[in-house]
């Protein structure tokens, strides 16, 4: 299953009156009178204290308002989607947003291009499920191999940041004037790190924490790799956006923006 990573922005509201349901059919309400395909989105909720207030469509997408029913905070939500079969990963400890207990969020699910369905899957109504929701302390509720993936998933980011924070330091300290050069080579080094090494630690911790059946074992080594990918296009990114903003001979400036890289990618994935 592919596993998207989505830096997804979710609004707390104000509570509201909400209705609960394992398996709910929403009519959709159109933000145009163009933009409904179908007047229908199933709702299958494996998380019974997760509870689904509003369901509404705009054109591809659907919007979800849910209300954290559970004493405990939020920090992902594992969800699939079909007609497609897709899953996605919303995951609120990393983009610092987890949900409190009785607090309302709302968050986007994209349904997919209908040219691009098989003529098989335009018949199919649109689905979909919340598969599981982890908590901050590591517990969970819902699909046991959803949560499974999301803990390897974060282990993996988790080894993958600790060697580029090794990385970015030591572009902090060199010694090279030349803010280009240091980008490059930062650049190349990311790009060169390795996402096969610590892929079967990974899993082997996995393998302590859960009873992993051999059903589960593509997927699961499929999360972990993703985690030490998906670590790797963070940097790059923040890596590529310094690149972009540096103003030309601002060495002083580069060790700096780098300096507060770090820090909020210590922030959010721990370590030195």
């Amino acid at each position: 299953m592919n596993i998207l990573i989505l830096l997804v922005s979710l609004l707390t509201v104000g509570t509201h009156a909400s209705m609960s349901s394992s398996n709910l059919i929403a009519k959709i309400r159109c933000f145009s009178p163009h933009a409904c395909q179908q007047d229908r989105i199933q709702v299958i909720n494996k998380a019974p204290l997760l509870e689904v207030i509003i369901v509404k469509r705009a054109g591809h997408e659907a919007w979800l308002q849910v209300k954290n029913g559970y004493d405990k905070k939020i920090a992902a939500l594992e969800i699939r989607k079909r007609p497609g079969g897709i899953g996605m990963t919303l995951d609120l400890v990393r983009s610092q947003r987890s949900i409190e207990p009785g607090a309302v969020f709302e968050f986007r699910v994209h349904l997919g291009n209908p040219s691009r369905f098989t003529e098989e899957e335009l018949k199919q109504e649109p689905q979909i499920e919340i598969v599981v929701v982890m908590f901050e302390d590591g517990t969970s509720e819902g699909d046991l191999q959803g949560a499974i993936e999301i803990d390897g998933r974060h282990r993996a980011e988790n080894i993958q940041m600790g060697r580029i924070l090794a990385l970015l330091q030591e572009a902090i300290e060199s010694s090279n004037t030349n803010s280009s050069e240091v980008l490059e080579r930062l650049k190349k080094e990311i790009a060169a790190l390795s996402t096969d090494e610590g892929v079967e630690e990974v899993f082997r911790q996995s393998s302590l924490k859960y009873a992993i059946t051999s059903e589960m074992n593509d997927s699961i080594n499929g999360a972990i790799k993703s985690g030490f990918h998906g670590a790797k296009d963070v940097a790059l990114y923040r890596v590529l956006e310094i690149e972009r903003g540096l103003l030309l001979g601002g060495g002083a400036q580069l060790k700096e923006r780098l300096s507060d890289v770090k820090e909020h990618f210590q922030k959010v994935f721990g370590g030195k």
